[in-house]
């Protein structure tokens, strides 16, 4: 793999938490 193709996997991951993270706490 390369840097860039990393570093998207991790944007990609990041946006998902953070999406997880928001709807936790709009919930709670």
């Amino acid at each position: 793999m390369d840097a860039d193709a990393i570093l998207d996997k991790m944007k990609e991951q990041f946006l998902k938490a953070e999406e997880y993270i928001r709807g936790c706490s709009s919930v709670g």
